[in-house]
């Protein structure tokens, strides 16, 4: 079970020519959106004592990551205390998820909603 200092913090860097943003959100805690052909930077912190994962999806669907340039858009075995990062560019618009699928961290939240427009 999942305790409340079980967290995997992600971090959102949105930069273009115009303007940077960083978003930092703990998954399971909201909605976010972005554009399709935009380059995401997401690093993937684990604030929690336990591995976890960040597994890109359809929403929905049950560690079946997206695929891009023939490998799956995961970050795994992402340790106590530590981060890995990833840049990703969504290519179709639709409602996805961010999700942690190490056993019982699904069930118990740890999944967020992502809609990217056009």
């Amino acid at each position: 079970m999942l305790s409340p200092s079980d967290r995997l913090i992600v971090a959102l860097d949105v930069s273009s020519a115009s303007e940077a943003q960083r978003i930092v959100t703990s998954v399971g805690n909201s909605a976010t959106t972005f554009k399709v052909g935009q380059t995401y930077t997401f690093t993937a912190t684990n604030a929690g004592k336990i591995e976890h994962e960040l597994v890109f999806e359809k929403a929905g669907d049950n560690d079946v990551p997206l695929e891009s340039n023939g490998k799956e858009v995961e970050l795994e075995n992402i340790g106590p205390g530590t981060s890995k990062s990833l840049d990703f560019a969504f290519t179709e618009a639709g409602t996805y998820q961010l999700a942690c699928h190490v056993e019982g961290h699904y069930a118990a939240g740890m999944v967020l909603t992502i809609y990217v427009v056009n």
